[in-house]
């Protein structure tokens, strides 16, 4: 029931698609919004002062998210990561990743966000994720690969709609 913490190492890419435009344009100039990397971010508009603010973490709010995905080692089954969501006009951007720790076992929670198992407390006690305030920190479950939680992100920064899904928790 040990978890591990080395919560010092960003491991976000850099050239990642790290930024959602919201405003973005297809290749018909119709309003589409997309993951972009923060070159292309800076180049979509022609004042760019959003992506500015982005440098500045001058966000209009930002959140604390935390996943499970299995672990790669043969000592842990699962890898905790925290994400840093910064949400500026209905752009995201995410501002960091960190390894949380690794467990044996997944992070248990009621209904209610509370911490039911020693993983889960943890969890909630992670120093960056208590620099956001209650509303704005979540459990949303496992995942394999970061592609697949982008989208909860966006349910959960943009859209105001984390309250409709099973596997997005408020902790």
């Amino acid at each position: 029931m040990s978890l591990k913490i080395n919560a010092e190492l960003d491991f976000l890419p850099p050239d990642y698609p790290c930024i959602w435009a919201n405003d973005a344009l297809d290749d018909d100039e119709k309003p589409m919004g997309k993951w972009v990397t923060d070159v292309e971010y800076n180049q979509l508009w022609d004042d760019g002062w959003k992506y500015y603010y982005m440098l500045q973490y001058k966000y209009d709010s930002e959140y604390g998210i935390v996943f499970t995905t299995t672990s790669s080692s043969s000592k842990t089954k699962y890898t905790h990561i925290y994400v840093g969501l910064g949400e500026l006009d209905n752009d995201v951007q995410i501002m960091d990743l960190k390894i949380l720790g690794k467990s044996n076992e997944l992070p248990t929670f009621d209904d209610n966000g509370f911490p039911l198992n020693g993983i889960a407390w943890r969890i909630i006690n992670y120093r960056d994720l208590n620099f956001n305030q209650w509303p704005n920190r979540y459990y949303i479950g496992s995942f394999n690969k970061l592609s697949d939680v982008k989208l909860d992100m966006l349910y959960i920064a943009i859209w105001d709609s984390a309250a409709y899904f099973d596997n997005i928790i408020n902790i």
